[in-house]
């Protein structure tokens, strides 16, 4: 323990405390603590400073009142505003968000300049959440809940298709809104869905990944209509012992298809397109 500052480097097996400013690197085997930092902060376990001008590394939890870079095994929680990157295994909290935010779960008090990508995105102000019934090609009818903020949204998805062959669909993504005006938007988003059969035997595997182009007509501020033409990749196997290659999950033919002669899948790739009615 070191009750004032220190230059250079700080190493324990157990842990590290430096009451005041530290500048260097500070590596504890379980813990490492500082009033405030200029350099690099690792932990076994636990991490815990002021304003850190640099990195913060930690086995399961980093704290800081703000900090550049912070990467943990389970959680980051920022008192301020981030403005450079946050990597959690779980989770990762921040006040404004003007950097990058990389977690399962990832909250913040306001969206500025930055992005979230996760599982799970929440920003306390500013959150969008629209729910959508659509029709399409390859989901005839789906159910869809997106949630995150305007510059970047996660999607989730279910769905079924009857015609051709009866089967189910699960799909998860991202998105982003973008404003033309008062009545008409652009809503570029990725998808990936994978399919099942109806009573779910015999499963032969089928995944797609979909870029979709998004135009939204709002109806008003709560209802919008939108068309969205795209392109998808699909890959199929037919597991070494069926005669077909996954599911026939889009009524369009596809453009391109491709078969290497030592294996069991098939790559295509085709256009689609989806309508949408929305409600936020």
């Amino acid at each position: 323990m070191n009750n004032g500052s220190v230059s250079g480097f700080q190493a324990g097996g157990i842990g590290n405390i430096t009451a005041g400013w530290f500048t260097g690197m500070q590596a504890g085997g379980i813990f490492s603590l500082s009033a405030g930092m200029n350099g690099m902060q690792t932990g076994g376990l636990f991490c815990k400073s002021g304003a850190v001008h640099g990195l913060q590394l930690a086995g399961l939890l980093s704290l800081a009142k703000s900090s550049d870079v912070m990467i943990s095994g389970l959680a980051n929680i920022s008192q301020s505003d981030l403005k450079g990157i946050q990597i959690g295994g779980i989770f990762n909290k921040a006040n404004n968000c003007d950097g990058l935010q990389l977690g399962l779960i990832n909250v913040t008090d306001t969206t500025g300049k930055g992005i979230s990508i996760g599982l799970i995105n929440i920003p306390k102000k500013g959150f969008f959440r629209e729910w959508s019934l659509s029709t399409a090609d390859y989901l005839h009818v789906g159910f869809s809940f997106k949630a995150g903020s305007q510059s970047f949204y996660n999607i989730y998805t279910v769905g079924i298709n009857f015609i051709g062959d009866q089967l189910w669909a699960a799909g998860i993504g991202f998105g982003h809104l973008s404003n033309a005006g008062r009545n008409f938007a652009f809503q570029p988003e990725v998808i990936c869905y994978t399919y099942f059969p109806r009573d779910f035997r015999h499963v032969r595997d089928t995944y797609t990944a979909h870029i979709r182009f998004g135009i939204v007509r709002n109806l008003n501020e709560s209802v919008s209509v939108s068309l969205s033409p795209g392109v998808y990749w699909a890959l199929k196997s037919d597991r070494g012992r069926y005669t077909g290659y996954g599911y026939e999950q889009t009524m369009i033919e596809p453009v391109f298809a491709t078969k290497r002669a030592d294996s069991n899948s098939r790559i295509e790739t085709g256009f689609g397109c989806s309508l949408a009615i929305s409600f936020r």
